[in-house]
């Protein structure tokens, strides 16, 4: 009991001290954000990447491309990101482009409090949550934005971003996402769902299978598996449903992964 008293000590303090230091408009630690580099601890506009968040904002604000559709602009015409600590991929991906446009510090901002750990009902586990309301302080680094274009682009992603709730087969899940890799490039695989409808307005029974991330070029990259038509001929082979339980079989991972392997490469 005294030991977790004294760590909610020490977490106190270091809050208070990260918070007073972004009052003051210092950087908090860790890596720069892209379009900045750190020197002496502060913020400088690296030059050589500022170009790229100038453009994401700028086609976001003035044209109807989404962050989906930034990347892939900037990914077709050529645009390198520059690998660093924190970015490994010199391709441009959605996640990267909303991560830019909600970074309050490219408009000479500094935020405290926009992320906030939380723990998991019923777990000793917890994760991060991005937080709606957070405190925001003028910082000592220069902006690579104006606030006004900042402010506009973070109204467009409230008023238009939205996670979309699952309305359709809402005791299916599909299990092996982030489980299964791409037998051509190695890309995690995701669970997608065939729904269409009957001449009489009526649907189909939904058809659920997995595709690779790379076939909607989310990242750069370009994979040309096509795998759906050929896994409807192994499907009275595959493991059914049940088959090991409640949990997945480790031999059920390896049949799934062998037959998607040879619906790619037959012999």
């Amino acid at each position: 009991a005294v030991a977790e008293i004294e760590r909610e000590n020490i977490r106190t303090q270091t809050m208070a001290g990260r918070e007073q230091k972004a009052r003051e408009g210092k950087w908090n630690g860790g890596f720069a954000p892209y379009g900045y580099k750190l020197v002496d601890g502060q913020l400088q506009i690296a030059e050589d990447e500022a170009e790229i968040i100038q453009l994401i904002f700028d086609k976001y604000i003035h044209t109807n491309l989404g962050a989906n559709g930034i990347a892939s602009w900037l990914n077709q015409h050529g645009y390198k990101k520059k690998k660093r600590q924190n970015n490994t991929l010199s391709s441009f991906s959605a996640s990267f482009v909303k991560g830019v446009l909600d970074n309050p510090v490219y408009c000479g901002k500094l935020a405290y409090g926009r992320r906030k750990n939380e723990k998991i009902p019923g777990k000793r586990d917890s994760h991060i949550v991005k937080q709606s309301d957070y405190m925001l302080y003028d910082g000592i680094h220069d902006a690579i934005i104006s606030e006004t274009d900042w402010r506009e682009a973070h109204n467009k992603r409230r008023e238009s971003g939205f996670k979309r709730e699952k309305t359709h087969s809402l005791d299916h899940e599909h299990i092996l996402s982030g489980i299964l890799r791409c037998p051509v490039c190695g890309a995690g695989m995701y669970g997608n769902v065939n729904r269409k409808k009957k001449p009489d307005g009526s649907s189909y029974r939904d058809y659920f299978y997995y595709v690779c991330k790379h076939r909607r070029e989310v990242d750069g990259h370009l994979c040309d598996y096509r795998r759906q038509a050929a896994l409807r001929r192994h499907r009275q082979e595959l493991p059914q449903p049940g088959a090991c339980g409640a949990c997945v079989h480790v031999c059920c991972l390896r049949r799934v992964y062998d037959h998607l392997g040879r619906a790619q490469h037959p012999a």
